[in-house]
């Protein structure tokens, strides 16, 4: 279970797990989520999921620090009623670049991988989404096979296109709008996360999964 339970800031409460990686504190997080969600405390206004900590946004004129600490620890007791359930798995196309794209170029070079190889291995994981960040949309996924684990860009670029799939540390993710990045572009994809002109907007949460497949 978590290690601590503090303030963040003047209106939210900040639960953290040790800070890693993995799919055992994720399930936590969910499960957390899940049964604060349910409990329909008056006062939360959102809560909001990272990697290895749940922030719990707060309207202190209805509900104060102490009394939603008190609840939450209440709440930890009957987590187990609330064990996480996979979510939605998202089947998403991806057309891989081709050997002379700039980033899959440097890529294969770096890892000593076919294209073949990246696409099979990138491919054959089915990723959990942690948290949804950076920009609106951006998918955190954990699963990427080590063998694809490459350091992110020392400069970014300046201008990475709306649905590329890329790579950066231990991470693979797409990016859902145009924007400056430092992760190594190795695809594309036309599957929108996020639609600012079609509620409810983002379908796609933390807890589900992604399973890419070559297009």
């Amino acid at each position: 279970m978590w290690s601590t339970i503090k303030p963040f800031g003047k209106f939210a409460l900040l639960i953290e797990w040790p800070q890693e990686i993995n799919t055992s504190i994720l399930a936590e997080i969910s499960s957390v989520r899940t049964s604060l969600e349910s409990a329909r405390v008056d006062g939360i206004v959102d809560i909001v999921p990272a990697y290895a900590s749940l922030t719990v946004y707060y309207q202190p004129e209805v509900i104060s620090y102490t009394k939603l600490e008190k609840i939450i620890c209440f709440w930890q007791v009957k987590i187990p009623e609330f064990a996480h359930q996979p979510g939605n798995l998202w089947e998403i196309p991806v057309i891989y670049s081709s050997e002379k794209d700039k980033d899959m170029a440097f890529f294969i070079s770096h890892s000593g991988l076919s294209l073949d190889e990246i696409k099979f291995r990138h491919s054959s994981v089915v990723y959990d989404i942690f948290f949804i960040g950076f920009l609106p949309g951006f998918l955190y996924l954990g699963g990427l096979d080590e063998s694809l684990y490459i350091p992110r860009k020392a400069v970014p670029d300046l201008k990475i296109p709306a649905g590329s799939v890329a790579i950066g540390g231990k991470q693979t993710g797409i990016y859902p709008r145009e924007s400056p990045g430092g992760w190594y572009v190795i695809g594309h994809t036309d599957f929108k996360v996020i639609d600012l002109f079609k509620p409810p907007y983002c379908e796609v949460k933390a807890g589900d999964q992604v399973k890419f497949y070559p297009k």
